[in-house]
């Protein structure tokens, strides 16, 4: 019998990856602000990462089939919370 995954350490666990994620991209674009001010003139991505966070619910359930509407709300609230 497989063990079915706990949603709340799942999505503590995606929600602090994503704030990592976000605090890495905060600090990189800073310093490539303070390197190259030229640089941050490039169009930016906009902050989160829910097609990759829904993915990854998606996967860790089990791939099962009718859960992408689901599994894209739970990102974006993933990728809201990391974003406050």
């Amino acid at each position: 019998m497989i063990d079915q995954p706990n949603t709340g350490q799942m999505e503590t666990a995606l929600l602090d990856m994503e704030r990592a994620r976000l605090a890495y991209t905060a600090a990189r674009d800073a310093l490539a602000q303070h390197l190259s001010p030229a640089l941050t003139q490039a169009k930016r991505p906009k902050p989160g990462n829910v097609s990759g966070i829904a993915e990854l619910l998606w996967e860790v359930a089990g791939r099962p089939d009718g859960t992408a509407q689901k599994d894209w709300l739970r990102a974006e609230e993933i990728a809201r919370r990391a974003a406050a």
